[in-house]
């Protein structure tokens, strides 16, 4: 994750916030880490919103759907492709 932070610092990859990682972050039984995410979800220039239609999909599907707006990778591939 602070490959991924890092990325966003260096202005290679825009972080994005939604409502579903502002819930995760909520339900962090850890006051320190729960603090912390905050804070980098503050960062974000972008926040997703949750619609029906992102209702109706499953991000673990994100990277066959057509028209998504963003690319959908995870943070370790991520740090592979731009590191």
């Amino acid at each position: 994750m602070l490959g991924v932070l890092a990325l966003c610092a260096a202005g290679k990859v825009e972080l994005v916030s939604s409502e579903a990682l502002e819930y995760e972050t909520e339900q962090n039984p850890w006051p320190a880490r729960q603090e912390h995410a905050k804070a980098v979800l503050a960062q974000a220039r972008m926040r997703a919103t949750i619609d029906e239609a992102v209702e109706t999909r499953a991000l673990r599907k994100a990277q066959q759907l057509h028209g998504l707006q963003v690319r959908v990778v995870s943070p370790v591939d991520l740090i592979k492709e731009l590191g």
